[in-house]
């Protein structure tokens, strides 16, 4: 959208050319005929102050008088050695009964020749008189200069405009170009990583899967009788008291648990923390290792039962890669 000196300077341009009609056309003399251009030669204020025109600031102001009851009230102003128009208002004019209006007031005028007259409204005498063929060609040249200029000058926004429209719309291409290339490169290394820790424990898988297969009979039996005696000793049995009764462990127990269970099941720890758990996920397939009841696990997690048997099936899915349930879980834990 223009802004608003862009918008003045097109209503001075359209001003110019209604002036210019008015100068060009033929106007008839009469007592009662104000068609054409009029200056303000002077004006009688309400302190009787006088104030000649062009006044002290360098303006003149013109009444453009439409045969259509129409009348636009334009001012030039001259800065240093050149001179500019301006709108001022737009209002309808006529005479009736020998009365002349303007705006819908009936004003006291004074109509002195065909080319001179005296308004008076509100306090404020207003002298005005019908411009000369020099000022009309003098008017003339200042709004042919003026339409050249706001022709520029409206050309030179319109050029702006698009080219700022051109660099605003490069920058968004650019800017989605960026964020589509970061999102990609994001997921390319998402994919990576995610292909990456599925290699990870496939591998680790396939090791458990092999030591289970190839550990010969002797050494299982040797890690069962491992495994009898702890689920016999004074430690578990006390242990399990505890949780019974108080269903809390400090952090230190949770130490001493992890540390009693490695002699029993060396690689348990290790692989688990292979698979990336969480401190909550790992407290829980630790209670489960040490065949700590369901019920019990919820007691000492503060959780329900089947928020404890999601986190079973959910682990068994994030491990395997297929859907499966808590106790397929179980039976995986039980093997390590």
């Amino acid at each position: 959208m223009p802004d608003k000196s862009t918008l003045k300077r097109l209503a001075a341009t359209l001003v110019s050319l209604l002036l210019l009609a008015a100068c060009s056309s033929t106007t008839q003399t009469g007592s009662h005929d104000f068609t054409g251009v009029w200056m303000r030669e002077q004006e009688v204020l309400h302190d009787s102050t006088i104030v000649t025109y062009p006044n002290e600031r360098g303006q003149s102001f013109y009444k453009v008088y439409s045969d259509d009851g129409t009348y636009y009230l334009v001012y030039m102003q001259r800065q240093g050695d050149k001179e500019h128009l301006f709108p001022q208002h737009t209002a309808t004019w006529e005479v009736r009964d020998e009365l002349y209006i303007e705006r819908g007031d009936t004003m006291d005028a004074t109509i002195h020749s065909a080319d001179s007259m005296t308004v008076r409204w509100q306090g404020i005498t207003e002298t005005w008189r019908r411009i000369t063929d020099s000022e009309r060609d003098r008017i003339a040249e200042v709004s042919r200069v003026e339409m050249i200029q706001q022709a520029k000058d409206m050309e030179a926004f319109l050029l702006a405009l698009s080219r700022r429209e051109y660099a605003w719309r490069m920058r968004l291409f650019w800017w989605a170009m960026g964020a589509a290339g970061i999102i990609a490169l994001a997921f390319a290394i998402y994919g990576w990583l995610m292909r990456r820790k599925k290699k990870e424990i496939e591998q680790r898988l396939h090791e458990i899967e092999q030591r289970n297969l190839l550990t010969p009979k002797k050494v299982a039996d040797a890690q069962a009788e491992v495994a009898a005696d702890f689920f016999n000793s004074d430690y578990y049995v006390t242990l399990r008291q505890r949780i019974q009764d108080t269903g809390r462990l400090s952090s230190d127990e949770w130490q001493q648990m992890e540390e009693a269970l490695h002699p029993v099941y060396p690689c348990f720890a290790t692989t688990l923390r292979s698979f990336r758990l969480s401190d909550v996920e790992y407290q829980v397939l630790l209670l489960l290792k040490l065949r700590i009841p369901l019920k019990d696990i919820s007691t000492v997690m503060c959780k329900d039962a089947s928020t404890i048997s999601s986190i079973r099936s959910r682990l068994y899915q994030k491990v395997f890669q297929k859907k499966g349930g808590s106790r397929d879980w179980d039976d995986f834990i039980a093997t390590l």
